[in-house]
Order: C-alpha cells, then sequence, then structure tokens
C-alpha cells in the first residue's frame, strides 16, 4: 500500500478532524490528512483531484453527508474516490441509503479508533488496486492505438507504393495521384462529408488506375488516338483494378494458397475499408451521369458517388496536365469545357462542389505540377473533340 495516500475528512467539527489527523499520524506518518469544514469545500478540493480516500460527517450545515457521496459518484475527478460516512443518528435506513448511493462503509460516532483504521487501511488496498488496473488499461490502450497507428501508417504506405506503381506504367505522371486525391478530398468537404469519409476517400482514390498495371505499354503509352481493339483493352482496366484490390481475380486462390504454405497465412484477409472504398472507385470512375461511361453504363444516382467525384477530380487533372497525347489545358478552359459536360459526363451537384473549390484545386494543380523530366508530353495536342475524359478522346473515331 502507497505511503502517500491523501485522506480528506469533511467535518464542521474540528475536534473530529483533530482525532483522525492524530490517529492517522501515530498509524501512517506518511499519509497526508486535509479538512474540509462543508460539503461545498469538500467539493472544491475534490474538483482538484489527488485524493485517495474520503471519511465524511453526515449531519453538516449547508448540505449533509449523503448529498457529497451523491455528487462524488457524478464526478469525473471523484467518482470512484472510497467514502466512509460517519454518523451520529440513529436513522435505521442510513447506512442502506448510503451504500445505495455509493459510500464504502458507515460508522457511529464516535468510531473505535482501531476499527476506522482498519477500514481505511482495507479500502486503500482496494482502491490502490482499482488504480494500479486502471493504470495498466490505459498503458495497454496507448499501446494499442501506437501499434494501430503504426499498422495503420504501415498499410498506408503500401497503398500509396501500389498507387505510385501504376503511374510509372502509365506515363509517370508524378504527382497525378495525389493531385486527384486531393482534389476529391476538396470535392466530399464541399458536399459536406464527414471528416472520416473524406480521410478515407483521401488515401484510396490514388488508386482509380491501378488496373493500368495489366495494359500493355504499346497500348498504355500509345500517342495518338488509339484502335478499337486497343479501346478495349485500356477500358478493361477499370475491372482489373477492382479484381486487384478486392481479392477476387482469377490468381487470388493461387497467390493466396502459396502464400499459406510460406508464412502460415489462412482464411481471408481482415476487412480493410480503404481498400473496398479504392475497388469502388477503380470499377466506377469512368462511368457517366448519363449512363454512356463504361465499364457497366451506370446512369445517375446508381454510380457509387466515390466514382461520381473521383471522375470530376480525375478529368481535372487530365485536362490540366501533359500527357504524351496532349498538352496541357489552362484551367480556365478546362472548367469551360467541364460544365458543357454538366448532367452529360458529370453528377451536377458533384461538379457544382468542384466548382466551388476550384481555386483550391487549381492551386493544387500549380504547387504539385509534374517536373519537366517526370511529363513524357508530345502530340500536338489535337485530340480536342468530344468530352473531356481523355480516355474516351484517345479511342479511334
Amino acid at each position: 500500500m502507497s505511503e502517500g495516500h491523501r485522506l480528506l475528512v469533511v467535518d464542521d467539527e474540528p475536534a473530529v478532524f483533530d482525532g483522525i489527523r492524530r490517529l492517522c499520524r501515530r498509524a501512517r506518518p506518511g499519509w497526508r490528512i486535509e479538512h474540509a469544514r462543508t460539503v461545498g469545500e469538500a467539493r472544491d478540493r475534490l474538483e482538484r483531484g489527488d485524493v485517495d480516500l474520503v471519511v465524511t460527517d453526515h449531519a453538516m450545515p449547508g448540505g449533509s453527508g449523503l448529498d457529497l457521496v451523491e455528487w462524488m459518484r457524478s464526478a469525473p475527478s471523484a467518482e470512484h474516490v472510497p467514502v466512509i460516512l460517519l454518523t451520529g443518528t440513529g436513522e435505521p435506513d442510513l447506512k442502506r441509503r448510503a451504500l445505495d448511493l455509493g459510500a464504502a462503509d458507515l460508522l457511529a460516532k464516535p468510531a473505535d479508533p482501531e476499527e476506522m483504521l482498519a477500514r481505511i487501511d482495507n479500502l486503500l488496498r482496494e482502491h490502490d488496486r482499482t488504480e494500479a488496473l486502471a493504470r495498466r488499461e490505459r498503458e495497454l490502450a496507448e499501446a494499442v492505438r501506437a501499434r494501430t497507428a503504426e499498422l495503420e501508417a504501415s498499410q498506408m504506405e503500401v497503398i500509396f507504393r501500389l498507387a505510385m506503381l501504376a503511374e510509372y506504367r502509365d506515363e509517370a505522371t508524378g504527382n497525378h495521384v495525389v493531385r486527384v486525391a486531393t482534389t476529391a478530398q476538396l470535392i466530399a468537404e464541399s458536399l459536406g462529408l464527414d471528416a472520416a469519409r473524406q480521410g478515407r476517400l483521401l488515401l484510396a482514390a490514388p488508386l482509380h488506375d491501378i488496373g493500368k498495371v495489366a495494359i500493355p505499354d504499346h497500348v498504355l503509352r500509345k500517342r495518338g488516338r488509339l484502335l478499337d481493339a486497343e479501346w478495349e483493352l485500356m477500358r478493361s482496366h477499370c475491372r482489373v483494378g477492382h479484381e486487384i484490390l478486392t481479392g477476387r481475380g482469377a490468381m487470388e486462390s493461387t497467390m493466396r494458397s502459396a502464400f499459406a504454405m510460406l508464412v502460415g497465412l489462412t482464411g481471408r484477409p481482415a476487412r480493410n475499408p480503404v481498400l473496398e472504398l479504392a475497388a469502388e472507385i477503380a470499377l466506377s470512375h469512368h462511368e457517366r451521369w448519363d449512363g454512356a461511361g463504361y465499364p457497366r453504363g451506370l446512369a445517375g444516382r446508381d454510380i457509387p458517388l466515390s466514382g461520381r467525384i473521383v471522375a470530376v477530380a480525375d478529368v481535372f487533372d487530365a485536362l490540366t496536365s501533359e500527357r504524351s497525347y496532349k498538352a496541357a489545358m489552362p484551367v480556365e478552359d478546362a472548367v469551360r469545357l467541364m460544365r458543357l459536360e454538366r448532367g452529360r459526363h458529370f453528377d451536377p451537384g458533384v461538379l457544382d462542389a468542384f466548382l466551388d473549390v476550384l481555386p483550391a484545386a487549381a492551386e493544387t494543380v500549380e504547387r504539385l505540377a509534374d517536373q519537366p523530366d517526370t511529363a513524357t508530353a508530345g502530340g500536338d495536342g489535337s485530340d480536342s473533340d468530344g468530352g473531356p475524359d481523355t480516355d474516351e478522346r484517345r479511342k479511334a473515331a
């Protein structure tokens, strides 16, 4: 038991306090005994914390010991502090009422000194055990939080590197995935999505084109328009990305069996909300509000909101960035084309939300612009007909 316990004696009679203080000083000289004359003084002291046990009289002017016990059990600074109630009255149901309110014990005045000391010792031992358990629980909770944060950071690093893989395969456009994710988060905030959904979108959006890792270089990096067969192959990146992120591809069972043999992996992986959202985006970000998109030809609100948001962010970035088949377009011209697609390519509400945050989105384009050696710009920028989806504008006429 700790030698530095703090006791608070609440009694309007100084003699009672002096008697308890002398008793404790003789038997437990390391204890610190404090005095409060009223319930109000006791509450003020307890609100400051660092009290291990309270001994309080029942009958006092301005508030009773029962009032103090009742207050303590709802006060964060005192709810777990044990209380011994002293009484000089013979009320038959007082002990029951005191215990019902949360008092640890009730002693009649004048209390036997040895009995009082034994009661205090027992309650402080129990209080020490309770505090030690609570402290251990807090330490374990903190360790779990730290480990969880470490694992989440590791997962996010893997997700980011996976997103960069798609960009290296595509056109080494460097900051494209970061710009798209940032703009998507700005749109989500403008739409009123809560912080948690915004955070997941920010982390998931960079994986929107991960399926392009399966597209051959002669198609992915081709300058100019795509032939029909090449265009169909390019469009497949949405389904491939979805398969990669959901683990439903043809290679899934074979690879998982191999991993199980190597490292003892069993069962399905734990649910990952970010990867689930990324899979949804990968499959839906080329759908169009009017139903003319791909791969499923969804229309209107049948398209997941995440896909509708990333569609706007992705097209804005594609239009304002240099690619091998097009020159970068000024922000003003890109926005003019996108306005023409309101209600056709883009969800009107999502496009309006984007326009509300356009200054911040344009600043992101400028601040995170690709360096000259990371963009493989070429072509004559002549692919300016049709809608603003740059993948769409590369297909054969």
